[in-house]
């Protein structure tokens, strides 16, 4: 996934793609005959809570945390975003 993180990253800023190309290109790119992600539900995970509008190195972190234990952090806005993902767990830490 950390390959994956370090692309998304490369086309979003270097090369000015928008987030759903990105995300579409990433699926096709799992889905050829000769690659396979480490842990295949987790980059699945990622990218559904990508598309749906987390920033990409948001949704790893956040799609990592086991179920039933907590991500903790202080952005807002990942908090909301991941409940509007899907991700559970994912709690906003306060000052």
């Amino acid at each position: 996934m950390s390959v994956l993180l370090e692309c998304e990253w490369v086309l979003r800023a270097c090369y000015a793609l928008q987030s759903c190309d990105i995300e579409a290109s990433f699926r096709e790119f799992l889905r050829l005959e000769n690659i396979s992600a480490a842990d295949n539900a987790l980059a699945q995970r990622v990218l559904d809570a990508y598309a749906s509008g987390l920033d990409f190195a948001d949704a790893l972190h956040a799609a990592q945390c086991p179920v039933g234990e907590r991500f903790v952090t202080f952005d807002k806005r990942l908090v909301r975003g991941a409940s509007k993902a899907g991700l559970r767990g994912v709690t906003l830490l306060k000052a």
